[in-house]
């Protein structure tokens, strides 16, 4: 299973997307794009949305299963 940063990585690498292209449409400076990929800054689900919708990659958050019996 690919962290978020990972899959970030690899969409943009297979379909040519370059950081500039993603500051320019999320509104964040290429430097803060640059910082994200390379776990300098932390992700929140602001920017999460905005970069999965300019590469493409869909999100979804499900519960985290606890102990054995999944309770």
């Amino acid at each position: 299973m690919l962290n978020f940063t990972e899959a970030v990585k690899k969409i943009m690498s297979e379909k040519n997307i370059t950081i500039a292209q993603v500051a320019r449409e999320t509104g964040y400076s290429w430097q803060y794009i640059n910082d994200l990929l390379k776990n300098k800054r932390r992700w929140n689900e602001e920017i999460m949305g905005k970069v999965g919708k300019v590469v493409g990659l869909e999100i979804r958050y499900q519960p985290k299963a606890t102990g054995t019996d999944g309770q």
